[in-house]
Order: structure tokens, then sequence, then C-alpha cells
């Protein structure tokens, strides 16, 4: 099940991260922090452990908001937390602006995670996750929709379900990946169109991943990350 504690960033609102090209495979990390609430700010990204779910031991690594990583032991089922990125408060509207991103990342072998975009709207009414690669949970909710192409990807169910007083809706793609690009406004306006968004105002977008298992201590790594936005 995908659920989290929401912890926002607050900022001002230049443009956001410019694109980087992927890294090596091996890293000398400029910046680590141990523990489950470790953190980094990056100007409009803040980078995050958010280790809500466990209070084991964990690791926080970054070179910059576009190249970092998570690592941990973790056992057992449900989520031990959504190590991510996140940009500053944008509230935006979804029909004057677009935002776009872009990612490429390493999970561990043997590891159970989901990959993901975590996306609200202004005082947290609508909450969008798009699944890039998920090997562990299944949907929750109630499906809403099915054979769906949005944004250029091809998704084989919709869900809707709520986060305690969060409207929840869940892109679940029929083919999982570990790197590609988002047109993050295409879900909004998907959900506008059909009746399902509460709120037209995006507040922030946030890409990351959830573990729940691991094989030992194993380290998520997110190789590249971007994201940028403009007027239309």
């Amino acid at each position: 099940m995908l659920k989290r504690k929401f912890r926002s960033v607050y900022g001002a609102v230049p443009l956001v991260a410019a694109i980087v090209t992927m890294a090596p495979a091996a890293y000398a990390w400029t910046y680590q922090a141990d523990g489950q609430w470790a953190q980094f700010n990056f100007g409009n990204w803040t980078v995050y452990q958010n280790e809500w779910g466990s209070s084991a031991p964990c690791t926080l690594y970054a070179n910059n908001a576009n190249n970092w990583a998570s690592a941990g032991s973790w056992t057992g089922g449900g989520t031990k937390g959504y190590p991510h990125a996140q940009s500053t408060v944008l509230n935006y509207d979804i029909y004057s602006y677009w935002f776009v991103s872009g990612f490429n990342v390493s999970p561990p072998s043997g590891a159970l995670y989901t990959y993901m975009y975590d996306m609200w709207t202004a005082n947290q009414q609508d909450e969008l996750i798009v699944v890039e690669h998920s090997n562990n949970s299944g949907n929750w909710g109630t499906q809403i929709a099915s054979n769906q192409t949005i944004g250029g990807r091809f998704y084989s169910s919709v869900w809707q379900a709520s986060n305690g007083s969060n409207n929840v809706l869940i892109f679940s793609p029929g083919s999982m990946r570990d790197s590609g690009n988002e047109d993050c406004n295409a879900y909004f306006k998907w959900a506008s169109q059909n009746g399902k968004l509460h709120n037209n105002t995006l507040r922030e977008v946030s890409f990351g991943v959830e573990p729940t298992a691991t094989n030992g201590w194993q380290q998520f790594t997110t190789n590249s990350f971007w994201g940028s936005y403009g007027h239309n």
C-alpha cells in the first residue's frame, strides 16, 4: 500500500533544477547523513530520507538534488519510508504552466520497492502517484480506468483511494522502467478532465522510492534526476 507522511518544503519559486547528464555508476558523495529524518537542501529542491515507517539504521547520500542515494537494511512487510527529492512549493495552475521531469535509477537486486513520482495540489487536496517501477505493492482503492495513455505512456489501470483527508490517484503502468521522462502536468489534466481532481493548482512535485525490504544493507541510487517548468 502506497502511504506516506507528508513533509513539505517552503521557499521562493524561481526555475526548478536544470537537466544533468547521468553520472558514473560509482560516486564520491559530497554529503552524507545518518538517521530517518536526514535531509539536504539544494535551493529549489530538497532531498529527504523520510524513513517514516521504520526506525532501522539508514544513510542518505547526495552530491546534489540530481544525484543522490538512500541505503539501509529493511525487513518484513510494509513501506519503510520515502527517500525522495522534492521541489519547493510551486502553486501554479495546471493549465497555465508546464512541468516536465526525467530520472535514471539503479535499484538493488533482490529488494522490494516502488519508484514513483508523488505530486500534490494546493492544500494537499489531491495526491497523484505515478508508478515508474514496482516489484512489490499491489494497487489499492477503487479502479476507475484501464488502458489509458497519459503523457505518452501506457497505463493498464488507474486507481482512486483516500489517504486520510486526501484524494489519491494512482497510475499503474503496463510495464516498469528504471529511466524515462514525464510530462507531469498530463496526469493532472487527465484527472481534471475526468472529474477526479479537487484542485487545479499544483503545489509540489517529488520523485523517490518506497522501500519495503532489502537483501541486507543495500542502496537505492538516483543516478540522475531533473525537473523543469515554465509558463505556457
